[in-house]
């Protein structure tokens, strides 16, 4: 497993690289940076958590 400060985009890009360098194609991603936010990982912008954030 590898965790990553979502705030840091280099860091969640770093953890998805390594995960998939390690394990192959990645099915699932679980996030637990404490906002209510609910949407489609596929469309959400990469900056969406730091307004949950501040």
């Amino acid at each position: 497993m590898f965790s990553a400060d979502v705030r840091n985009y280099e860091e969640v890009a770093k953890a998805i690289e390594e995960t998939a360098n390690t394990f192959g194609l990645i099915d699932t991603i679980i996030a637990g940076d404490a906002g209510n936010l609910v949407a489609n990982m596929q469309t959400i912008s990469s900056m969406a958590s730091e307004v949950y954030l501040k």
